[in-house]
């Protein structure tokens, strides 16, 4: 059962790159449905009728945040291939103080300024990374 808690974290870690990729490559092409979902938490506008500087500094955001993000999911993902090779409970503990340390800081900005469709993708995540994290530890203490 501990190999599926590593599988579970290992998929979130490429769901995670795959996210970092598309914020920072794809988002800036489909201004009207991903970047409005969020824009729309600040302004009635669509992207779409931004001044080009405007659009410019939203899109190097994205970028700067979807680098972030693969980044941070490429580390999750290298320390969840060796929690296949030997399941570690110090690698359990990075990849979950990582993963709270961001929700922290993410969720407190995302909260000050009422942005909820990112409020629930923090959830998401949170909640992503706890389950196999709690039902690793469940297991291993059962063992």
């Amino acid at each position: 059962m501990n190999k599926l808690f590593n599988y579970w974290i290992l998929l979130v870690s490429i769901m995670v790159i795959i996210a970092g990729i598309v914020f920072a490559i794809i988002a800036p092409y489909f201004n009207i449905t991903l970047q409005d979902i969020f824009y729309h938490s600040f302004n009635e506008q669509t992207i779409q009728q931004l001044s080009s500087i405007d659009k410019n500094h939203i899109n190097w955001i994205y970028g700067v945040l979807g680098g972030t993000l693969a980044g941070w999911g490429i580390m999750i993902l290298f320390l969840s291939i060796n929690l296949l090779k030997n399941n570690q409970k110090d690698i359990w503990n990075i990849i979950l103080y990582s993963v709270i340390t961001w929700f922290l800081i993410d969720t407190t900005i995302t909260l000050k300024y009422a942005v909820i469709p990112n409020l629930i993708i923090n959830i998401t995540i949170l909640l992503l990374v706890l389950i196999p994290y709690i039902g690793n530890n469940y297991i291993t203490k059962k063992t």
